[in-house]
């Protein structure tokens, strides 16, 4: 595909695009659904990109196809202005990212239990995994005001990813907890993962695991492509930018479809029980 304008100079072009929109490797290998030594083959010139996934890079960095191909600035898109309320600025000012520890054997254990939770389910393919990730996430902080996976997520143009999902994924494949396949959806070959072996529930709590069979039951047999759309959709990621991490605490100011705290009229709080010893 690119063959025209030489391997390297595209390689170089993407990495330089890459860098001025805040994208890891790992990011741009995910939006392509490819491996990351693939993508650093790209970058080095060193492997063709095909038109799909051309197109993909040019959602990503939101430009024309011709610019992304041969250059320019003139018709390259920008990014829409977000509007941001006060309350929602106050949010952003106070959030503290460094209240957020990141606990590797608990996240492996909710990827794990997501993935043979969704192994029966045929719409659940690699790239929702993650989308239901953030679902549940978000879900639990609302609802209980701690944190599930202790993932950290950014925003991305196919929707939320956790910043630790290639390490993860990589850790499980490595274990040989589970595997990755090639199967056909709707006519298209896609990825999907199967468990090996169950997940430690040990490492989780009854209040995650309800919530997460709610979240599965509800939105895992959404078509990757439609649950993108619907979470592009979800305030915390209408407000975030592109490329940036989604503060959890966006998630309070969330509406119907995906608000999932019951919320009592005596103080504005939950009308589930909040306290999470189970």
């Amino acid at each position: 595909m690119i063959q025209s304008i030489g391997l390297a100079e595209f390689g170089m072009r993407l990495r330089s695009l890459r860098e001025q929109h805040a994208f890891s490797q790992g990011d741009m290998a995910n939006i392509l659904e490819i491996s990351r030594t693939s993508y650093l083959a790209i970058e080095q010139g060193k492997r063709d990109v095909g038109l799909v996934e051309i197109q993909k890079i040019a959602a990503a960095f939101q430009m024309h196809l011709e610019v992304l191909l041969h250059g320019g600035i003139s018709s390259e898109l920008q990014y829409t202005a977000r509007e941001k309320t006060a309350r929602v600025e106050e949010v952003i000012e106070q959030y503290k990212k460094s209240e957020l520890v990141y606990i590797k054997p608990k996240s492996k254990a909710v990827v794990l239990y997501v993935i043979e939770s969704c192994a029966r389910i045929p719409q659940a393919i690699e790239t929702v995994i993650p989308k239901l990730m953030y679902l549940m996430d978000f879900a639990y902080f609302e609802n209980y005001e701690c944190y599930l996976s202790t993932c950290t997520y950014k925003k991305l143009p196919f929707g939320p990813i956790p910043e630790e999902w290639g390490e993860i994924l990589d850790d499980l494949l490595a274990a040989g907890d589970i595997v990755k396949v090639k199967i056909a959806e709707s006519g298209i070959v896609q990825h999907k993962f199967f468990p090996m072996r169950t997940a430690d529930l040990t490492i989780l709590k009854a209040s995650e695991i309800v919530l997460m069979n709610d979240i599965i039951q509800q939105y895992g047999r959404f078509p990757a492509e439609h649950l993108a759309e619907l979470l592009h959709k979800d305030v915390p990621m209408k407000v975030t930018g592109m490329g940036e991490i989604i503060n959890y605490e966006l998630t309070f100011y969330r509406e119907f479809p995906f608000s999932y705290r019951i919320y009592g009229e005596e103080d504005g709080g939950a009308g589930n029980n909040s306290n999470d010893s189970v």
